[in-house]
């Protein structure tokens, strides 16, 4: 879990990128406004290198149970289940369907539908309509 973020950061508080990036917080970066541009551009660069990057496509977080988290693009559609033929096949799970659910992107926004699995798909705790 991320740390909560200080009230009111000062933009040149190396403290507060220590909070947010703990032991490798980048060292804060000010562009001198009397710098040629060519030199603030530069500083600018090394500014975004030092923020971690993301994932350039749409992806799901999964944590399978052995401890470790994958990045799984979820592209057009991913589905779970336990066939290998599932993007993220669960074989080991009795209560896990040979396809149990679909994540699709339509339209810009993301769906989420049980595949008619045997014990169905909760989502926020609460059970999707079939």
């Amino acid at each position: 879990m991320n740390p909560p973020l200080p009230a009111n950061p000062e933009p040149s508080d190396d403290a507060f990128l220590a909070e947010l990036f703990g032991s490798s917080a980048p060292t804060l970066l000010q562009p001198n406004p009397t710098d040629g541009l060519d030199s603030q551009l530069q500083m600018v660069a090394k500014m975004l290198a030092a923020v971690p990057s993301l994932p350039a496509e749409p992806s799901l977080l999964w944590q399978p149970g052995d401890g470790t988290t994958r990045t799984v693009a979820i592209g057009n559609a991913l589905t779970v289940g336990r066939t290998s033929e599932s993007r993220i096949a669960i074989r080991d799970d009795k209560h896990v369907s040979k396809k149990h659910l679909e994540i699709s992107l339509q339209d810009g926004a993301f769906f989420l539908r049980d595949c008619d699995s045997t014990n169905g798909t909760r989502l926020n705790n609460r059970p999707l309509a079939k």
